[in-house]
């Protein structure tokens, strides 16, 4: 944060933009020492778990995941990886402080759009996963997304609204008046940011992993979810997984292969195929009809 402090403080020329690139929180869990020993590890919450759960993971096994083998919480520190975990978040927070009180101090915070948001999660022994890889639980695709913009945004506002990390585009050109050229995916968050949206922004959302990890399987797989139901589809394997969000908010029943869930998965998977037909690159903008 001190070069870019330092760079707010030579003056800008506007407008202009920075990306802050933060590697941690990122394993290994090596937070500074100043920081972890403000954490109190006995005192938080283990991972999710069920007895027994590890012959579940164990059948999915060939997806590529940086925990390969399932791994049950009681067989190592969780709670300590848990405590390092948020000890880096908490010097990631106090860091980008820094930042935001350079910018009130120069008087560039009020008309500065700050977006802090995160590329995934980690599964912090959830399901006995740690770290992360091509799978779908919450505590990996769920991330952080934070929109500020004091001059035009409505302070405070929080929203579960199903939302993309596609959506940071298009909200950021609208926002400083650009058009948003048609083949931009996402949709604009400036309604819900300045509190004047009307309706559902999403009716689902889409999660891809496309053979990114080092690891042997080459793993390909689609997740959806609407407000209800999350959808993984391991393609090419046969494997699946479906959980009813409201009932089950901590994913241990997987419903893909029950007769409870036959009416659901047929229709997320029905939801799938359109959602992936609609967003096909169609090439250059047709200029003539026949």
């Amino acid at each position: 944060s001190d070069r870019v402090r330092q760079w707010i403080r030579g003056g800008l020329k506007k407008p202009w933009f920075a990306s802050v690139h933060v590697f941690a929180p990122h394993p290994p869990f090596d937070p500074a020492p100043e920081y972890l020993e403000r954490m109190k590890p006995g005192e938080l919450p283990g991972p999710l778990y069920r007895a027994g759960e590890e012959a579940e993971q164990e059948r999915f096994t060939k997806i590529d995941h940086n925990t390969m083998k399932p791994v049950a919480p009681g067989t190592y520190q969780a709670r300590h990886m848990k405590a390092a975990y948020y000890a880096m978040i908490e010097h990631i927070d106090y860091e980008l402080g820094r930042i935001l009180d350079e910018l009130e101090a120069t008087g560039q915070r009020e008309n500065t759009i700050v977006v802090f948001t995160s590329d995934h999660g980690e599964m912090m022994g959830d399901h006995c996963l740690r770290m992360k890889g091509c799978r779908f639980f919450e505590g990996a695709v769920r991330v952080p997304l934070m929109v500020s913009w004091p001059a035009r945004f409505r302070k405070g506002v929080r929203s579960d609204e199903l939302v993309e990390l596609t959506d940071i585009l298009p909200t950021l050109l609208e926002a400083c008046g650009r058009t948003v050229p048609g083949h931009v995916e996402g949709k604009s968050l400036v309604g819900i940011l300045r509190g004047t949206a009307a309706g559902r922004h999403r009716e689902m959302v889409r999660s891809e992993y496309h053979d990114s990890a080092t690891n042997t399987y080459g793993s390909r797989a689609t997740m959806i979810r609407d407000e209800r139901y999350k959808l993984v589809m391991y393609h090419g394997t046969g494997l699946g997984e479906l959980f009813d969000l409201a009932e089950d908010p901590s994913e241990f029943r997987n419903l893909f292969e029950s007769e409870a869930g036959r009416a659901a998965r047929g229709r997320m998977v029905e939801m799938m195929l359109d959602h992936i037909a609609t967003r096909v690159d169609l090439g250059a903008p047709r200029i003539g009809r026949y």
